[in-house]
């Protein structure tokens, strides 16, 4: 039997493979898309971070108002001298008569129920952060809508109060949040 002889090439090769360049070329591909995709997933992480941080920003920032509210809508009595960073009220809480100052210290939105009922002694009272990262100095307003009142007066039905806080992580801004709370028992 005779051997056929194949025709020979100088650019058909009968090595099987890559040569150099096609796996640089392939590696650069691979380079660039990894890089895009990762790119990507940075974006995404970054940006459900954030919006974590504003979800709990404002779930914090409802607990506080709701506290505040909760309590200032039975209060029985506001002390004169509460400004628009303090409010000093007696209140009822479950039926039974507290005192309690709620106060902006530093960033912090503060209650301090006292041990002193009556409103000419000091409170007394250990002060319990509600919120934390406040960027409102000046939350309570005593005469709702106008709020220019610096003090509570005698013919107030109503308190307004705004707080701002601002998240921990990544933060794109503030968030707040105002209600008017109507004082039943005044």
């Amino acid at each position: 039997m005779k051997r056929v002889r194949r025709p020979t090439c100088r650019w058909v090769r009968e090595d099987s493979g890559f040569t150099l360049v096609e796996m640089m070329i392939a590696s650069a591909l691979f380079a660039v898309i990894l890089f895009a995709a990762l790119a990507m997933l940075d974006t995404g992480t970054k940006t459900e971070r954030a919006q974590q941080a504003r979800r709990d920003a404002l779930i914090t920032l409802r607990e506080a108002m709701t506290r505040f509210t909760k309590d200032t809508r039975q209060a029985t009595a506001v002390k004169s001298t509460s400004t628009r960073s303090s409010i000093d009220i007696q209140t009822l809480v479950g039926g039974v008569a507290q005192r309690e100052i709620f106060d902006i210290s530093g960033s912090s939105f503060r209650r301090t129920i006292c041990v002193n009922f009556a409103f000419t002694s000091s409170c007394g009272g250990t002060a319990a952060e509600l919120t934390d990262h406040v960027t409102t100095t000046t939350p309570f307003c005593y005469d709702a809508p106008d709020c220019v009142a610096s003090a509570p007066t005698t013919q107030m039905a109503s308190i307004r109060i705004t707080l701002a806080r601002t998240p921990e992580v990544l933060s794109t801004g503030s968030i707040t949040l105002a209600t008017d709370i109507d004082l039943r028992n005044l």
